[in-house]
Formats: C-alpha cells, sequence, structure tokens
C-alpha cells in the first residue's frame, strides 16, 4: 500500500533510542543526486517535528513514502518489529516523550487517560446535567452510574467507576498542566 511504513522500512530508515526516544535518520543506501544530497546533511541527525495539527505529536516526512508518520507508531515498528496496535499511549501523557518506557498498546488504556473535555460543566469526565431527569448523571462510556440530585454524588459515583476500573490519575484533568 502507497504510503504505508512497515516495520522493515522503519528499521531500514531510522535509528531509534529507547531511553532517550529520539529517532535519528540513518545513510541512504544508492548513488542518486538525491540520495548523495540526503547522505551529507541528514544521517545522525533527529528526524521529525512537532505539528499542532496532530495534537503535538512528533511527526516525521518520508519524501519517498508520499506522507509523515508519527515518531511513537515507528519506535513501535522498530522495537517489536511489527505494525503498531490502533492506538499507542503516552504513559505519562507528554505527547513528544517517546522513550520506549513511556510507550503502550492503547487500544483500551487511551479512553483512562483522557483529558476533561473543553465543554465539560460538572467538573468531573462522564458526570453531566440530564435536563429531562431534572438530575445529575454519571456514565463511563456506556455504562451508566446512575443519577444523582446532588452533584458532589455523581462525582463520587464516577471516581469510585474510575478507581475500581484502573483508571489513571491524569484522567479528567486539563491536558495543559502535562505541558508545562
Amino acid at each position: 500500500m502507497e504510503g504505508m511504513m512497515k516495520p522493515e522500512d522503519a528499521k531500514q530508515l531510522f535509528n531509534y533510542d529507547p531511553n532517550t526516544g529520539i529517532l535519528t535518520w540513518k545513510r541512504r543506501i544508492g548513488d542518486s543526486p538525491s540520495i548523495k544530497v540526503f547522505n551529507s546533511n541528514f544521517p545522525g541527525k533527529p528526524a521529525g517535528s512537532i505539528r499542532t495539527i496532530t495534537c503535538g505529536y512528533k511527526n516525521v516526512g518520508i519524501w519517498h513514502l508520499g506522507k509523515r508518520h508519527l515518531a511513537h507508531r515507528i519506535a513501535w515498528m522498530i522495537m517489536t518489529g511489527e505494525m503498531p496496535p490502533g492506538s499507542i499511549d503516552h504513559i505519562n501523557g507528554d505527547a513528544t516523550d517517546n522513550r520506549w518506557m513511556n510507550l503502550r498498546n492503547g487500544e483500551v488504556e487511551n479512553r483512562k487517560n483522557i483529558s476533561k473535555y473543553i465543554n465539560n460543566k460538572s467538573g468531573v469526565n462522564g458526570v453531566h446535567w440530564h435536563k429531562k431527569k431534572n438530575k445529575w448523571e454519571a456514565r463511563c462510556g456506556r455504562k451508566y452510574l446512575g443519577r444523582f440530585d446532588d452533584l458532589e454524588d455523581a462525582k463520587r459515583a464516577r471516581r469510585e467507576f474510575e478507581t475500581a476500573s484502573g483508571y489513571t490519575s491524569r484522567h479528567g484533568r486539563d491536558i495543559a498542566m502535562y505541558h508545562k
């Protein structure tokens, strides 16, 4: 598939330091003018840049594949030799921290450390005012936790569910606090 990076491509194009999370360019093989220019400028230098369009993740442009790739997904391919899962979780919440110890399969875990939605009025993810019932409602995804007259009771129900379900301490906090 055009534009799709495979683990063997990642290993051929980059060096990855799992202790720092930094990807660096490798020398390219060949003697075309463009490869000579690349090899005189880039090998050993850090690859990628942080782009706001991808929520602060580090991106790497690869001209012959025709698209940009997320650095943490490249790191996953280099370390495991496999295609990455649908999502990768940055354990500490810092999208620029691509150290191997900070990356894990995020298929389930990413929902457990999501920041608070900008339009949240209750102060707690999953707690909202139910107009028709005139009560506070607590949910977690599709899991109904109850309706409450008191906001604090709804918050308590949600927090108890989070604790019992292994949610991280970052869940429902303002994301800006992790990038200071």
